[in-house]
């Protein structure tokens, strides 16, 4: 931008003050101290940023000319061929007003403080901060900037990289505070999940008691009903065999005399029909005749009948004889499997386990030990061993089987009761160890979930950090190439001012300077250097800036404003200075500079020279 007019009323140390100033060239303000000269450049920094240097908008009423209730300052100001003039308002109450508006037109662009204020970066392309570090010199000390203010970044192209910066660093933030609940609900749940205190496998091992628990029951079940079968089944078979010892006694004794028939009446039937001629058969005869004279009647054929009819019965007898013993060995074999029962009863191992059962099972456990303290008695091995023997041979009467098997079986029945009390506490257990484990397993759920999302938030943090990692190789190297360009743009200036003596300066990172003599052939801290030269090397440093924000926001020529960039300079550097000023280029175009005074035959012509007069209130040029 280039200014063309500033008017303004009851402003700092002007009652009125009205500048029109070419557009191009050296604008000299010159006076002595207190003469008005830095109320200029203050008056151009109120109307363009509400504020000067040394006041800041919190006590913008110290603009107010003395003893006045209000002021008025009004900037035209050029840019790219299009004229702007923008106007402020301030009372002392603190009341301010502002517009803007192009030239010769009646509407505003906008009007009020904020949409003034943020027109006006907008259009101009720098805010306070970057004017303040550029293209405007208070009078004060020339020294290096600041390389992390706002301006300096803005210059160096780093400023939208440092907003990506912090905004990494506040999601950092924000990731690192979630990360940090998300492991106090981690441990939250890892705690509960321990409070529940599940043993590992334990439900396994219930489940494994439960399966030989219900095994041994059915083994106990089936084992009572085999030897409760087998007792009924050894009376039972003990009365056949009786039945058929008997019968067998009987088909003995009539087979022999079955056999005694067939052997009489077959040598009868011999001796009568063919042994006449033996002696004895006389004698049979004759003893026949007289005890038996019927006999006579009786066919020789009938004693053959017989002898056959006594064989035939003889065979039955013997078959009976035969399947009564087969029947008596098949029923003592039949009895004899209850003695394998009462061996496997008696080897039979059954584990009741002791449970502490708690309140939560104290039904079951009165149960149970109401039954351990009624525990039937046993038969002995004693016992045991005397039945053994004679139940294997079937010689063991039905009163002594059902002696032993009656107390045997009500003891295994009250082993199959405690083991069904048993079972009901592994129910229960494995109810409870179920439960224990369903919300164990919603416990982990959970802790799955906070387990992911940590570890998302751990990815995202990592990847936050690599991303700050090549934002700040990235802000490094504009930085580097910032310090480069500004070196090489006061390599163009230095010289000027230095007279040739000074033409390259070392910038690191944090802008600090170091300046080559070509008479020492080496870089010089600047305290090595007078103040003077010190000076002029700022100030060509302080252009650079300029031409550096020219290059990167700003589009068409400016203007710049040094108020006392000549202080303690002497008069040859001073006219070497002014030189340097006229010939900064296009971009450049329109110097305010503001001195005590100006040394005599100067090689540049001032534009205009505005003298200041100390105790007068009125300036107009």
């Amino acid at each position: 931008m280039i200014i063309t007019r500033i008017k303004a009323y009851n402003l700092l140390k002007y009652s009125y003050l009205d500048l029109t100033v070419p557009e191009t060239g050296l604008i000299a303000i010159s006076g002595q101290n207190e003469s008005g000269k830095s109320s200029i450049g203050e008056a151009i920094c109120f109307a363009l940023f509400g504020r000067t240097f040394s006041i800041t908008t919190q006590n913008i009423q110290k603009v107010l000319h003395w003893g006045e209730n209000h002021c008025e300052v009004e900037l035209t100001f050029k840019l790219e061929e299009v004229t702007y003039q923008v106007s402020r308002f301030l009372d002392r109450e603190g009341n301010q007003s502002a517009k803007l508006i192009k030239a010769d037109d009646e509407e505003p662009i906008v009007r009020g403080l904020v949409d003034v204020n943020a027109m006006l970066i907008k259009i101009l392309g720098y805010d306070y901060e970057q004017f303040a570090e550029s293209f405007y010199l208070a009078q004060r000390e020339i020294t290096t900037p600041h390389p992390h203010s706002q301006a300096v970044k803005i210059m160096a192209g780093i400023e939208p990289l440092e907003q990506v910066v912090d905004d990494v660093h506040q999601a950092q933030a924000g990731h690192q505070a979630q990360l940090a609940q998300c492991q106090g609900e981690l441990a939250a749940v890892q705690k509960d999940i321990e409070d529940l205190g599940v043993r590992p496998g334990h439900f396994a091992l219930l489940e494994q008691e439960q399966s030989e628990n219900h095994h041994q029951q059915q083994q106990l079940t089936d084992l009572i009903g085999q030897i409760q079968k087998g007792a009924y089944t050894y009376a039972q078979n003990k009365r056949q065999i009786g039945k058929l010892r008997t019968s067998r006694l009987i088909a003995r004794f009539m087979g022999f005399m079955s056999a005694l028939i067939a052997l009489v009446s077959g040598a009868f039937g011999l001796l009568l029909t063919q042994g006449k001629q033996f002696p004895f058969t006389e004698s049979l005869e004759a003893y026949l005749n007289g005890q038996i004279p019927i006999w006579r009647e009786v066919p020789d054929d009938a004693f053959f009948y017989a002898a056959g009819a006594g064989l035939v019965l003889l065979m039955l007898f013997f078959w009976r004889i035969r399947w009564a013993s087969h029947r008596i060995r098949h029923l003592n074999q039949e009895s004899a499997n209850l003695m394998d029962h009462l061996v496997n009863a008696r080897h039979m191992d059954v584990e009741i386990a002791e449970y502490d059962a708690g309140d939560k099972h104290d039904s079951v456990a009165s149960s149970e030990d109401s039954m351990r303290n009624e525990t039937p008695p046993r038969p002995d091995e004693q016992d045991f061993h005397a039945l053994k023997h004679p139940v294997a041979i079937g010689e063991a009467t039905e009163q002594q089987v059902m002696a032993y098997t009656e107390p045997e079986v009500v003891w295994l029945s009250y082993i199959l009761a405690l083991l069904k009390a048993e079972a009901e506490y592994l129910q229960q257990d494995l109810d409870d160890e179920r439960c224990l484990l369903d919300q164990q397993a919603e416990f982990q759920s959970v802790l799955d979930q906070h387990q992911t999302e940590f570890d998302a938030l751990q990815a995202k943090i990592a990847l936050l950090d690599t991303s700050l990692a090549l934002l700040h190789g990235a802000i490094q190297h504009l930085s580097n190439a910032f310090n480069r360009d500004i070196k090489n743009l006061v390599a163009r200036t230095l010289p000027l001012f230095t007279d040739g003596r000074y033409e390259h300066l070392q910038i690191d990172h944090d802008l600090s300077v170091r300046v080559f003599s070509s008479d020492k052939r080496d870089f010089m801290d600047l305290e090595e250097v007078s103040s003077g030269t010190q000076r002029q090397i700022m100030l060509a440093l302080r252009l650079a800036l300029s031409q550096k924000l020219l290059g990167r926001t700003i589009k068409g020529r400016q203007f710049t404003f040094l108020d006392e960039p000549f202080a303690f300079f002497d008069e040859e550097r001073t006219r070497k200075a002014l030189v340097a000023l006229a010939n900064l280029g296009e971009e450049v175009s329109q110097v305010w500079i503001v001195a005590q005074q100006f040394p005599e035959q100067t090689e540049v012509a001032f534009a205009v020279n505005i003298a200041c007069q100390r105790g007068e209130e009125r300036l107009i040029a």
